[in-house]
């Protein structure tokens, strides 16, 4: 009977979010890659079909003019920022892949839909104030 291989014990696609870095973690359960945070902390990453990772960091107190949603590559090194819908507005809301885009919404009330490829605008919609607030206020 032909065996099984032992499973490395320091292999593992799981990943988590620790102290507001995204990490990858061994079957231990210890962190063995870091992806430190950019500008504050991580507060959300989703694995695209693609097999690369979207990550979305905390909008309170991060740099304007800089994108607090990016894409890492399977060993967490970048590859894009996010295209913002202005230069004084950053991403809230929880990004989704859907029909082969990404959506997220921002602070200031604007659904975008974003290229998986390039984090590049394709469209962006207004979305009620009264909305955005119900969201932000029942996922806090």
């Amino acid at each position: 009977m032909p065996q099984k291989p032992i499973p490395d014990p320091e292999d593992s696609n799981s990943l988590a979010i620790i102290d507001g870095a995204l990490c990858r973690m061994n079957r231990k359960g210890r962190a063995v890659t870091r992806h430190e945070p950019i500008g504050t902390a991580v507060v959300q990453f989703l694995a695209t079909s693609e097999g690369r990772l979207i990550v979305r960091e905390h909008a309170f107190g991060f740099l304007q003019g800089f994108s607090n949603l990016y894409c890492l590559d399977c060993t967490l090194r970048l590859i894009w920022f996010a295209e913002l819908p202005s230069e004084t507005d950053l991403y809230a809301e929880a990004v989704v892949e859907e029909a082969g885009t990404l959506v997220c919404t921002s602070a200031a009330g604007v659904a975008c839909r974003l290229d998986p490829a390039t984090g590049n605008i394709l469209a962006s919609t207004p979305v009620a104030r009264s909305e955005v607030a119900v969201e932000a206020e029942s996922s806090g």
